[in-house]
């Protein structure tokens, strides 16, 4: 009797599974999304599916996949090229051994020796420190004017940038938080070489018959097409022609503009765009079954287990005053700390986090310790705040989500 391989499924039926494992999530994701990938001519070009594969896997992108990223993880996990195939931009390519073929060409790219998953050579370093996250920012620039967005505004503004002849890692279409595309990108280079090239082109790309200028900040003021609707807008800003300028610089200047009042920063109270760098660890602890990096006391940010080697967060939500006096009851006989959490342990804290004092007393904070204890948190959270604006991002990331 001779061992027979599992017949794989052809790519159509795969797209079909894909397609509803990610119905939900896609349909919030392409609200008021126009560009549309079923366009693109069928391929059976190795060096465009080993372009589109890599870059889904690229650090440009894989940060803030969020179904992607779901499948590879910190772990750099084996995913199904199958299932890869069915993601909307690989369906042009039909054959699914031609993708397999292809992708023994990748330099970023290994598959299993079944030749049926695929995961990067190198896992993604994952960068939590707020100062470094955003090191794309010094090889990227902002250009606008390209108008409404149609069925092929994506894949045509990538052609425009790559036509230039410099290495391009994505072009990302700005949008609203209705996913309206604003009429703006931000494009993302190899190296700041790269970018620099771009800058210093003697030739300027042309959209529509228009070349590129440099935008000047000077002239950049708020006018009558801030109040337009985004779309509209977009399509104003389309007649004077194609304007671009560092991201680094368009940064700065809506921090500007932002300081003179001139419009005003994100709301964050609404949903963020999802970043492995910045969520990682916030959606670990905010799961309800895991605690945060605790204190080993079982004071993790979560609200499970507690931290690493901590019993869980236990803390008694009674007031102050109900402790005492069930302390005093017992003669405060559980003051050394024990298993119910009750008394202080070391260094005069319970695990609950109440500090004592040595007769007993529970000790009680004042609002300016609690100030300055909020303050230190936030610093050391990455938060930054005036006062009159509490943001929870840096006034980087606020200036960044500005619109334009």
């Amino acid at each position: 009797m001779t061992d027979t391989k599992p017949e794989e499924k052809p790519v159509e039926a795969v797209a079909a599974e894909v397609e509803e494992t990610k119905a939900e999530e896609e349909k919030k994701e392409r609200t008021g999304i126009v560009s549309d990938a079923s366009v693109l001519p069928e391929s059976d070009d190795p060096k465009e599916i080993v372009k589109q594969v890599e870059f889904y896997f690229a650090d440009s992108n894989l940060r803030y996949d969020k179904f992607l990223y779901g499948l590879v993880g910190e772990e750099n996990k084996w995913v199904d090229i199958a299932l890869v195939a069915g993601f909307n931009r690989m369906r042009r390519f039909k054959n699914l051994e031609n993708i397999k073929k292809a992708l023994e060409e990748s330099e970023l790219m290994e598959m299993n020796e079944e030749k049926t998953k695929m995961r990067r050579k190198k896992a993604m370093v994952m960068m939590k420190d707020p100062k470094t996250v955003d090191k794309a920012i010094v090889r990227s620039i902002y250009a606008k004017g390209f108008g409404v967005e149609t069925k092929t505004t994506q894949f045509d503004l990538e052609k425009f940038f790559e036509g230039t002849g410099v290495q391009v890692n994505a072009v990302r279409l700005r949008r609203d938080d209705d996913k309206v595309f604003k009429g703006s990108v931000f494009v993302e280079f190899k190296t700041v070489d790269d970018m620099k090239k771009f800058l210093d082109l003697e030739e300027k790309p042309e959209w529509e018959g228009k070349k590129m200028a440099l935008i000047d900040p000077k002239a950049e003021d708020s006018d009558d097409k801030d109040k337009l609707p985004t779309a509209e807008k977009a399509a104003k800003e389309s007649e004077d022609g194609i304007k671009y300028m560092t991201k680094q610089g368009f940064v700065e200047m809506k921090m500007k503009a932002i300081e003179e009042g001139k419009i005003k920063p994100k709301d964050y109270n609404k949903a963020n765009k999802f970043d492995a760098f910045k969520k990682e660890s916030g959606a670990r602890s905010s799961s309800g079954n895991r605690g945060g990096r605790g204190n080993g006391r079982g004071h993790g940010r979560g609200n499970g287990r507690g931290g690493r080697g901590g019993r869980g967060n236990h803390r008694d939500q009674r007031d102050w005053r109900e402790r005492r006096d069930d302390d005093r009851k017992g003669d405060f006989k559980d003051r050394r700390g024990g298993r119910d959490n009750r008394g202080p342990g070391r260094d005069g804290e319970s695990k609950s986090g109440q500090q004592y004092r040595a007769d007993g007393v529970p000790i009680i904070k004042t609002g300016e310790d609690t100030e300055k204890r909020n303050l230190k948190r936030g610093r050391d959270e990455g938060e930054v705040g005036d006062g009159a604006d509490s943001l929870k991002r840096s006034k980087t990331d606020a200036a960044e989500e500005a619109s334009a």
